[in-house]
């Protein structure tokens, strides 16, 4: 074992840089193993590329050890093969385990050929909650292993103008057993070799999904989910709704001076998809979304969710109850601004439409079985609910509401954030930990959200509810946001996407304060 460097970081703990797993390990400390391009086996620690330029290893590895990790690196020999050394560093991953480092304190981070070593590790190892960064490393070979399926907590991030790191989204898909899958994908134009130096377009993103903290300039993450199940029949199961407000919303994360921290997409596996009914893909779906959720929070990201509906509330609140620590269940509580309570049971909902169910499932009330699949386990208290803005509830639902414990804020003490307003919401920010806010677009008047299922009359502007969020978001207890059931109709798109967008603008501007 050889130290090959020392370097203070921000936190003023000690990183280093060692060529194998230290002889003494510290618990406290977070490790990171990180796996080199090719080009490093055969042209030494400082090559150059005729296409991609130099290639920083050094300055890469010192980079980590500034924020803090204990860096293992060695340079590969030529013609290392990749199962071979993949074996190798799993052996690392146990040996840190065994020397009691939790395992969510190791990352494997690899880079081209680097990259697919450590997806080969990650298979290999099967560690769960170990973190794995796979960086332009899904090459067309990579991805024709049909053997190779990922395990763990694994981020990608691949380059817009790179034909060499593609994106791993198809080696996600037949992975089942990792626990989360997070994509993010940088456009710095330099193809292959954007990672060749220390960026911060690859950087920040890998530093705020370890829970290194937010980038060097100091701006908050944020994560993006995409849930897009909707627990409908037929074509319409599937909502293209967060794939339309995606590359709307992206653009206003760097517009407000934020930090994008990655990009999920929560998806059911073949298996998954196979088998049972709509209801229970909805909850699955809402599995995988949870475990997206937890991995954006407890990287200190904000979480945005893009929502096909109300349904994937269940996931967002799980992924916050589950951030702190997979034995530790965080109290979560749920801001609900919609036009309704979605608080009906099967027995009591006039259409037995399960969009109109969601708060009574997530608040244990009904369908358990759903609500613990989604991996929302306890249920919220409906002590820890707050409802803004209900104009349109069901004669047997609202008898469940007056009995419920849940506190209701007008449509007009909402839109003119009243004191009522902000007495609600300081009580639930002091009763629970983490709190999340929860948007369906038809708490919009009809005129602004065209061709929403469920049009209701005399809501207020897209303005008067973004200046909310714009309040509810400079809460420090507040960590997460969906926006839900956006309408796919072509009709008034451009109308309803400019409202979407006022919303999301209104959150981000009070995500700037913080």
């Amino acid at each position: 074992m050889c130290l090959l460097a020392v370097s203070g970081h921000a936190s003023g703990q000690e990183g280093r840089v060692w060529t194998s797993v230290p002889a003494s390990l510290d618990a406290g400390s977070r490790y990171l193993i990180y796996l080199h391009g090719q080009i490093i086996e055969s042209g030494g620690r400082r090559p150059t590329s005729p296409q991609f330029g130099v290639y920083e290893y050094d300055a890469i590895l010192q980079e980590f050890a500034q924020r803090g990790f204990q860096v293992i690196s060695e340079a590969r020999t030529a013609g290392t093969q990749v199962t071979a050394y993949a074996g190798h560093v799993a052996d690392q991953v146990r040996q840190l385990l065994a020397g009691g480092v939790p395992p969510e304190h190791i990352a494997v981070v690899g880079f081209s050929k680097g990259g697919m070593i450590t997806a080969t590790t990650s298979s290999l190892a099967r560690t769960p909650e170990v973190r794995y960064v796979i960086m332009a490393g899904c090459t067309t070979g990579l991805l024709r292993e049909d053997s190779l399926a990922l395990t763990g907590a694994v981020l990608s991030i691949h380059e817009a103008s790179d034909d060499i790191g593609l994106s791993c989204r198809p080696l996600f898909e037949r992975s089942p057993d990792a626990d989360v899958e997070v994509e993010t994908r940088i456009n710095t134009g330099a193809r292959h070799g954007a990672f060749y130096r220390p960026r911060p377009e690859w950087l920040d993103p890998l530093f705020a999904w370890l829970g290194a903290g937010a980038s060097r300039e100091g701006r908050l993450p944020v994560g993006l989910v995409l849930q897009p199940y909707t627990a409908r029949t037929g074509p319409d199961e599937i909502s293209v709704a967060p794939d339309l407000l995606e590359p709307q919303v992206r653009p206003l994360l760097a517009e407000a001076g934020l930090e994008e921290a990655g990009i999920a997409r929560a998806q059911l596996t073949s298996t998954e998809a196979a088998h049972y009914g709509v209801w229970q893909h909805m909850a699955q779906a809402d599995a995988h979304l949870s475990r997206a959720v937890a991995e954006e929070a407890r990287g200190g990201a904000f979480v945005l969710g893009l929502l096909g509906n109300c349904n994937s509330s269940w996931g967002m609140l799980a992924g916050l109850q589950r951030a702190a620590s997979p034995d530790r269940r965080r109290r979560v509580g749920l801001i609900w601004i919609d036009a309704h309570a979605d608080f009906n049971t099967p027995e009591t909902s006039l259409s037995g439409w399960l969009g109109g169910m969601p708060v009574s499932v997530a608040s244990g009330q009904s369908l358990e079985r759903l609500r613990i699949t989604a991996g929302l386990d306890p249920a919220i208290s409906t002590g820890d609910i707050v409802m803004m803005g209900l104009r349109d509830v069901d004669p047997l639902e609202q008898g469940l509401l007056d009995r419920s414990g849940i506190t209701v804020v007008s449509a007009s003490d909402m839109v003119a954030r009243s004191q009522t307003m902000q007495d609600a919401v300081d009580r639930l920010a002091r009763q629970v930990d983490v709190i999340y806010v929860h948007v369906d677009v038809d708490i919009l008047d009809a005129t602004e959200i065209p061709g929403s299922l469920y049009e209701t009359p005399g809501g207020p502007t897209a303005g008067q509810v973004a200046r909310v969020l714009e309040e509810l978001t400079t809460n420090p207890k507040v960590w997460a946001l969906g926006i839900s059931s956006f309408p796919t109709a072509e009709r008034g798109r451009e109308v309803s996407l400019a409202s979407a967008e006022t919303l999301v603008r209104g959150a981000l501007a009070g995500l700037k304060t913080r």
